[in-house]
C-alpha cells in the first residue's frame, strides 16, 4: 500500500502518529505534502509544498490539485489527513478529482466546536462522513461523532502510540506519584486534578505531583 498524505503537526506528535504507520508490513511508503521536511521515519517520504503555498489563498487553491496529481503520479492507495481543517479539507478535495479514499484523523477538539457552527458545520460533517474511515482520540469524541450521525463503522477511537525505545522503565530514583503532561488550558480541566490531589494528600501528605505544560492558565494554576 502507498498512502500519500497531507499534514503539519511538530515534533512529537508527528513520530506518534507515523511511527506506528511505517511498521506495518502492509506499507510500502508514505508520502506526505507539508510546507517543510519533517523528522526522519523509515519509509516516510517528503513533498515539499512550493513556496508561494505560504500564501493561505494559494495554499487553499494548489494543494488539493497537487494531492490529486501526486495521488496519480504515485499510484496512492489512499489519501490521509491529519486535522480536519484545513487538511481534512484537502483530502476530500483530492478524493473528488481523483476518486481515491480519504481517511482524517481528529487531533483536538476544536472540531467538535466547529461543526456546530450554521453555515460550517453541515460540509464539514459531509467531508467526515465521505471519509473511508474517521479516527478520533477516544470513546466519547467517538460518541459525540455517531450523535452527529456518522456512520460506528467507520469512526474508530485511534489514539497516538508511545515510542516504547524512548520511553521505558529504567532504575532512576522516583520522585512524583502523579505526573500530568499536557496544554494548561481549561478544556485538560487540570484544576479537579489539583483539587483532587489536594484530598489525597490528606491521607498521605509525602505523595507528590508534577504537572508539566505551558498554556493560559499556568498563572492561575500556580496560584491554586
Amino acid at each position: 500500500m502507498v498512502i500519500l498524505c497531507s499534514a503539519k503537526m511538530g515534533p512529537g506528535t508527528f513520530e506518534a502518529k507515523f511511527n506506528p504507520l511505517s511498521q506495518l508490513e502492509e506499507i510500502d511508503s508514505i508520502y506526505i505534502l507539508r510546507k517543510e521536511k519533517g523528522p526522519d521515519i523509515d519509509k516516510v517520504k517528503y513533498i515539499l509544498l512550493p513556496g508561494i503555498c505560504k500564501f493561505p489563498v494559494i495554499n487553499l487553491i494548489l494543494t488539493p490539485l497537487l494531492l490529486a496529481y501526486y495521488s496519480f503520479r504515485l499510484k496512492a492507495d489512499v489519501i490521509l489527513a491529519y486535522h480536519v481543517i484545513p487538511h481534512g479539507i484537502f483530502a476530500y478535495l483530492g478524493h473528488l478529482f481523483t476518486g481515491k479514499p480519504y481517511i482524517i484523523g481528529q487531533t483536538g477538539l476544536d472540531i467538535q466546536t466547529l461543526v456546530n457552527r450554521k453555515f460550517s458545520g453541515a460540509m464539514l460533517l459531509s467531508v467526515l462522513k465521505k471519509a473511508r474511515f474517521f479516527n478520533v482520540p477516544g470513546e466519547k469524541s467517538r460518541m459525540y461523532w455517531l450523535s452527529k450521525g456518522l456512520n460506528s463503522a467507520r469512526v474508530k477511537a485511534l489514539h497516538s502510540s508511545i515510542n516504547t525505545e524512548v520511553f521505558k522503565p529504567d532504575n532512576s530514583e522516583k520522585k512524583y506519584d502523579f505526573i500530568f503532561v499536557g496544554r494548561l488550558t481549561e478544556v485538560k480541566r487540570i484544576d479537579y486534578i489539583i483539587r483532587s490531589f489536594a484530598e489525597c494528600h490528606k491521607y498521605n501528605p509525602d505523595a507528590k505531583m508534577a504537572i508539566v505544560g505551558q498554556g493560559t492558565l499556568e498563572a492561575e494554576l500556580k496560584e491554586l
